[in-house]
């Protein structure tokens, strides 16, 4: 599941050795592919800290990046990158432990809570899916503590 390097393991047999972030990485964990082989997944950096990637064989591995304030940040494997390149988690803030859902498109990373209307009953905590319309899963939490799962739908 996990060591100094991410493979893909081709059709062919053969296998690419998907490389590492900058940084000292310790392990790294391949976890999603879509139908265009571009790979998520995430590494432990010698500093301690959780980084998620994205792998293509344009660019190569890419740091997905971190919420402010993050310690961990991770794409959680099956589903969280599309065959658009957009790829979903959470991050995991160092100081009071708050988990947020991210989507990270175009290169950047965004908090999904950002993006939903500031009245909505849930504070999105993680998200597990994204399909090739751009919809995300995930679970959320109302403000008495209750987990309950999510539908998000661009517009």
């Amino acid at each position: 599941p996990g060591g100094p390097h991410a493979v893909l393991w081709e059709r062919d047999g053969s296998v690419t050795n998907l490389g590492s972030l900058p940084g000292g990485v310790m392990n790294n964990v391949a976890g999603s592919i879509n139908n265009r082989g571009e790979v998520t997944g995430t590494s432990v950096l010698s500093d301690g800290t959780v980084h998620s990637f994205v792998w293509t064989r344009k660019s190569g591995m890419k740091d997905v990046g971190t919420l402010p304030g993050a310690v961990v940040t991770v794409t959680p494997c099956c589903g969280s990158i599309n065959d658009r390149g957009e790829a979903v988690g959470f991050s995991v803030d160092g100081t009071t432990g708050n988990s947020r859902a991210f989507v990270w498109q175009n290169g950047e990373i965004t908090d999904l809570n950002s993006l939903i209307p500031a009245d909505s009953p849930l504070y999105l905590l993680m998200a597990n899916i994204v399909n090739s319309r751009g919809e995300i899963v995930g679970l959320g939490l109302t403000s008495t503590g209750e987990v309950h799962g999510f539908l998000a739908k661009p517009i």
